[in-house]
């Protein structure tokens, strides 16, 4: 694991800047020490979480504010679907499975090589990008939307320090992470996607009530 940090773009860094950046870190957010490995394991953690209360409060929020023309036409369009509940519990069990198995191998190859898997590095931007969305969505609405709660105590702060961390401790560098994110985005949307259509094709196929 004595890679050398080269930076985002490239620059070098000494381990005793290091040290004192990640100090800086976690005094700035009140963290206790802890190590990468760990910390790479809080991924498929953080999506539960989050998504649970996306599937807790979608159905009723959709129902006093999905008409509302300011919120992305993707989610106004779950309004007229009446099992949102159900689809969106089939898409994040699909999707949580398939980080789980990115991150046992994520880990895995960390404790080999050092360096983070570039579709892993890219899906913990894409959980950060998804966090500040969910926070832009409530202040456009100026109201709670579904996920803006952990977003604000889990989303946002787990994938920014775990990304500061790759970077400042020399395992991630920033082409990694751009190209962990042009994979990692579209086949996170492909998933949502392909969940919520399973999740309704099995409604319709096996559940009458």
């Amino acid at each position: 694991m004595g890679h050398r940090y080269r930076g985002f773009f490239g620059s070098g860094n000494t381990g005793r800047e290091r040290q004192i950046t990640m100090d800086f870190i976690n005094n700035v957010l009140g963290l206790p020490p802890i190590s990468l490995y760990p910390l790479i394991w809080l991924l498929p953690v953080a999506f539960v979480i989050h998504d649970g209360e996306e599937i807790l409060c979608t159905k009723k929020w959709l129902r006093s504010k999905g008409a509302d023309l300011r919120i992305p036409a993707a989610q106004r369009k779950l309004l007229s679907e009446e099992h949102v509940t159900f689809q969106l519990t089939v898409a994040v069990t699909l999707m949580a499975l398939a980080i789980l198995i990115l991150t046992y191998n994520a880990a895995e190859h960390f404790a080999v090589s050092g360096e983070l898997l570039p579709l892993y590095a890219g899906i913990v931007a894409v959980m950060l990008l998804d966090g500040v969305k969910h926070v832009g969505l409530s202040v456009l609405v100026r109201s709670y939307t579904p996920g803006v709660i952990t977003a604000l105590l889990v989303e946002i702060p787990y994938a920014a320090f775990a990304l500061s961390r790759f970077f400042t401790e020399g395992h991630l560098e920033g082409y990694r992470l751009l190209s962990g994110m042009a994979l990692g985005l579209p086949l996170t949307l492909l998933m949502v996607w392909g969940g919520l259509e399973l999740g309704k094709l099995v409604r319709q196929k096996y559940i009458h009530t």
